[in-house]
This record gives structure tokens, C-alpha cells and sequence, in this order.
């Protein structure tokens, strides 16, 4: 996706559920990566759909960074 799709994304998601990135970073800081994971699971996409695509270099794929959220914790602000 483009970062103009991203953008987009970001927005209907916030319209749609207020306040849900700061929602999540109440939890943790989430880097760049897994905001946008985030925001594709609340979108309604499936993690086997999300894992099909290509990871990002810096993140193996189906983990999050050490110094992140945990699945867990992310979950549950999706859930919100």
C-alpha cells in the first residue's frame, strides 16, 4: 500500500472508532510496522492475510519487536 492509502486507512479506522490509536498507545508504543498491522486487523483483515504479505526487513515475519506490545495487549485494544 501506498503511504497515501495508509493515511487513508488511519482515518476511516479513527472515524469509525474514536480515539483508537491513542487507545493503543496507552497500552505500548508501537512502532510504525505494527500500528499498521493494527490497523488492517481492525479493518478486518484476517493474520493469515496480513502474514501473506511480505514483513518489513527490520521485523521477522509473524513477530513483533522486542520492545513492543504483546499479541496479547494488542488484541485487546482491537477489540475496543
Amino acid at each position: 500500500m501506498s503511504e497515501a492509502e495508509w493515511y487513508e486507512l488511519e482515518n476511516v479506522i479513527e472515524s469509525a472508532y474514536k480515539d483508537f490509536k491513542k487507545s493503543i498507545g496507552n497500552v505500548c508504543q508501537l512502532k510504525k510496522q505494527e500500528l499498521r498491522v493494527c490497523l488492517l486487523l481492525k479493518a478486518g483483515f484476517s493474520p493469515i492475510n496480513i502474514k501473506a504479505s511480505k514483513p518489513p526487513p527490520n521485523l521477522p515475519e509473524g513477530r513483533l519487536s522486542e520492545d513492543s506490545c504483546s499479541w496479547k495487549q494488542i488484541k485487546n485494544c482491537i477489540r475496543q
